[in-house]
């Protein structure tokens, strides 16, 4: 039996082309011919005997997509290993204004609901990304995303039996009840970005218009188990006509006070009707949650929902959270109590708000570990007053089950002709921390990292910082429990100071 005797190429391959991916046909490479067939060819070049399977696997595992077409020609051996990473990882790119009107979304649905045999494509998906013509950080034009319905990219997902990662961006999204409900399907991750949620007509006009429903909720009843969620860093948000707020007309009780956090953020009694559609069978273990705040568009109202959802943390023990204050604050207080490790992000000069607790730690009661970056202000940046409130009150506010706490103090770039000062470490009531920390029996270490993206010059040790952090600790640092590093560039530098 030859290699191919139907004469049928692999159906398709995907391909980059600027700033978009299509998925164009492959073409047939030549193929020196030594012989009767290209498997007695290849038996020819290796000596009259056949190359062993894991010389073939690494051969084709660094192949491009052309390539890899190519060896899925060869023989029967070479194709199924080949066919494995051709169609592994696959991108597809569908917008009104793409030129390639040929391929795209459709083609692709159609392409694994029609694919059998040795050419079953959906057979071999393990990542699959679907996105618009878009710039991951920067908002498409209307023109430029890839508009869907949640049946459809169910219909998709029940096609691929060996997908293991997800990812949307540049989205718009509408919500559409399938005829046939698929099974909830497990990922190891799902990855949302720039994703407009259409509003339906529960969200824009409350119960008149029937029972809850989002097409964010419909999409997240897609999966069952999902071992890392990941949205940002640029944004998702709800979609609501112009025209419906402008009539005024009959609104939903989350459009008529809507926060600068989102519609649901403005009536939570809404986020909790919608989220109890969520299936059981939807469990996440991580969560990262990315608002690009420049963007000043925060991406609160789903993990609102997420956080109402009646069976979701039953498997969470992570979240990795950038947001407002007063965001992080609300959803830790519905999602502490089940976190085992806890990691956020803030500005120096961000406010407390005036609460006690701004970020709801001491609702962690579970936490084992909680790592803080904190960016650090610039010399450019300071103030008469660099008081940082924040951070002294999420180390008091440390629960008891913490074992490990990081802090780290990120700067974006150093000049090594400048002198830096520590008046912005000085700003912290360091007696406070260390007279309420070398009490806590279960804490083991309290770890400062001094960061710095970009320098120039030398790796900066920064010696006065890390001198100050020690001197302002002395109970902590006799029992050992503190640790200093410097890091620069992503590596350790020559500084590592330590208690121990």
């Amino acid at each position: 039996m030859g290699p191919n005797p139907t004469g049928i190429h692999p159906p398709a391959v995907y391909k980059k082309k600027s700033r978009m991916h299509a998925v164009v046909a492959p073409r047939s490479v030549p193929i020196p011919v030594l012989s009767s067939s290209p498997e007695a060819a290849v038996a020819n070049l290796s000596g009259g005997k056949p190359i062993p399977p894991e010389i073939v696997d690494q051969i084709i595992g660094d192949l491009d997509k052309k390539s890899l077409s190519a060896c899925t020609l060869v023989s029967r051996h070479w194709h199924n290993p080949a066919h494995y990473r051709l169609f592994r990882s696959i991108v597809v790119v569908d917008a009104p204004s793409s030129t390639d009107k040929a391929h795209g979304l459709a083609a692709f649905d159609s392409l694994v609901q029609s694919s059998q045999g040795y050419a079953d494509v959906a057979q071999n998906i393990h990542e699959l990304s679907i996105m618009g013509i878009a710039v991951q950080g920067e908002f498409p034009e209307d023109e430029e995303y890839c508009t869907t319905d949640t049946a459809h990219l169910g219909r998709i997902l029940a096609r691929l039996p060996a997908l293991e990662s997800l990812h949307l961006i540049g989205i718009r999204l509408k919500a559409s009840i399938p005829s046939l409900q698929p099974s909830p399907k497990p990922l190891m991750k799902v990855h949302l970005d720039i994703i407009a949620f259409e509003a339906t007509g529960w969200e824009l006009n409350g119960a008149v218009a029937g029972p809850p429903s989002s097409a964010f909720t419909q999409l997240m009843s897609l999966f069952g188990h999902v071992q890392t969620l990941q949205m940002g860093p640029s944004t998702l948000w709800l979609s609501i006509p112009s025209s419906h707020l402008e009539s005024r007309t009959q609104l939903s009780p989350m459009l008529q006070g809507h926060s600068p956090y989102g519609y649901y953020w403005s009536h939570p009694p809404s986020a909790n009707e919608v989220a109890a559609s969520l299936p059981k069978e939807l469990l996440i273990d991580n969560i990262l949650f990315r608002t690009n705040r420049q963007m000043e568009l925060s991406m609160a109202d789903f993990m609102l929902i997420l956080a109402h959802g009646p069976h979701i943390c039953r498997a969470l023990q992570s979240v990795d959270i950038q947001d407002e204050v007063e965001v992080i604050h609300g959803l830790l207080l519905h999602l502490g109590p089940h976190l085992f490790h806890l990691r956020f992000h803030l500005d120096w000069y961000d406010d407390d708000k005036g609460l006690e607790d701004p970020f709801s730690i001491s609702a962690c009661t579970s936490l084992h570990a909680l790592h803080v970056d904190v960016s650090a202000p610039s010399r450019g940046a300071w103030t008469p007053n660099v008081e940082n409130t924040c951070l002294r009150k999420i180390l008091l506010h440390l629960p008891s089950s913490v074992k490990k706490a990081t802090v780290r103090f990120k700067r974006s770039q150093l000049f090594q002709h400048k002198t830096w000062s520590t008046e912005y470490i000085d700003g912290l009531d360091w007696g406070a921390i260390d007279e309420a920390l070398s009490v806590r029996g279960s804490l083991e270490q309290l770890t400062f990292e001094i960061s710095c993206a970009r320098y120039v010059g030398e790796k900066p040790k920064f010696d006065d910082e890390v001198a100050t952090i020690r001197d302002r600790l002395p109970k902590l640092v006799r029992k050992g429990m503190v640790v200093v590093l410097a890091v620069s560039d992503g590596d350790i530098a020559a500084l590592v100071a330590s208690s121990n």
